[in-house]
């Protein structure tokens, strides 16, 4: 895949999380059961595929009544789109040295604990298919192994926009995150999200947005 379309693609998956996000409120906060219908999807030249009316109505009921409740449209909404950002970075970090490099420049002694975080977040999604993420030794053995070989238990990511990219950032100079991850007191079965929190998966995801809008400005990739 060329830079422009994983670079596009990152960004496509942080706006549909945003979308789909919107959806689910507006599906919470208003019975939209009554405009279910059978939803034909052509799938060929000659075939396609039914989405059944009874089957989508009964979705919308659910989620209206069940407000305070999670979804499975908003869930996994924000777990595939949070899947999609990392492996893509991911992706992108090992295929592209240009991406690789501007990221380096700007990140300095950050990029290697973001390279390592987006690793990290990417292997446990895209090897779980929990509806609570648990962890696998499998999906963190290789990893911890590569990290201690070097002198290294734990990654601390610090991301403050103001300190990476000053020329960019013209609001609160402490806006940004920071995800710590300890390999040696990771054990299999612990939570994903007792780990690595929703929020941080947002401001994680928002980064990688924001810093392929500065990539992209500084005409490094159109």
């Amino acid at each position: 895949m060329e830079i422009k379309s994983s670079l596009d693609l990152i960004q496509s998956y942080y706006r549909f999380l945003y979308l789909g996000l919107f959806l689910e409120d507006i599906i919470k906060e208003n019975d939209l059961s009554e405009f279910a219908k059978d939803l034909k999807i052509q799938t060929g030249k000659n075939t396609s595929f039914t989405l059944k009316e009874q089957t989508i109505k009964k979705l919308l009921k659910e989620i209206y009544q069940n407000q305070e409740k999670q979804n499975i449209f908003g869930y996994f909404t924000q777990i595939s789109m949070f899947r999609g950002i990392t492996a893509t970075v991911k992706e992108l970090l090992e295929t592209n040295n240009e991406f690789k490099k501007f990221l380096q420049e700007n990140l300095k002694g950050q990029y290697f604990h973001f390279e390592q975080t987006v690793s990290f977040i990417r292997n446990i999604l895209s090897h779980n298919t929990h509806f609570n993420m648990y962890l696998k030794q499998q999906d963190y053995k290789s990893q911890k192994i590569y990290l201690l070989e070097r002198g290294k238990h734990q990654i601390h990511l610090n991301f403050n926009y103001h300190k990476l990219f000053p020329k960019y950032r013209t609001g609160s100079k402490s806006y940004g995150y920071s995800i710590k991850i300890n390999f040696k007191k990771l054990n299999p079965g612990d939570n994903f999200f007792d780990i690595v929190s929703i929020h941080q998966l947002f401001l994680l995801s928002e980064s990688c947005y924001n810093m392929i809008e500065i990539y992209k400005s500084s005409s490094k990739a159109g």
